[in-house]
């Protein structure tokens, strides 16, 4: 009786594999467009310092905050001058690790000119 059962499901299921692949992909589609987020949707902080040439190792591109000194990633090339004074919105990136190794990495989202008083 049992096998009978077993073989009528495993019928079922095959003629109606189409159906159930569509029904499969819609959900796996839904889930996944869900698991990304925007770089707003990220833990952001805004930081007012200068850019500095970081001079070490590997080398790269820093912000000297009050704080502390991080090194930036995704700096536009338009900003990438040692010295200029500028703002930005950055997100932690502890994913990443770095040969220069001078401070927490961040990724740049925006960034502003300050123009000298």
């Amino acid at each position: 009786m049992m096998i009978y059962f077993a073989e009528i499901f495993i019928l079922h299921f095959f003629k109606n594999m189409k159906a159930h692949t569509l029904w499969l992909s819609i959900i796996l589609i839904v889930s996944l467009s869900s698991c990304t987020t925007s770089p707003l949707e990220k833990d952001t902080e805004i930081l007012t310092g200068q850019i500095k040439k970081i001079q070490v190792d590997c080398g790269g591109w820093g912000l000297k905050a009050d704080d502390e000194l991080y090194e930036l990633v995704k700096l536009p090339d338009n900003f990438k001058e040692n010295g200029l004074r500028v703002q930005m919105a950055i997100s932690n990136r502890q994913d990443l690790a770095s040969c220069t190794m001078v401070g927490p990495i961040v990724e740049v989202l925006s960034i502003q000119r300050i123009e000298a008083l």
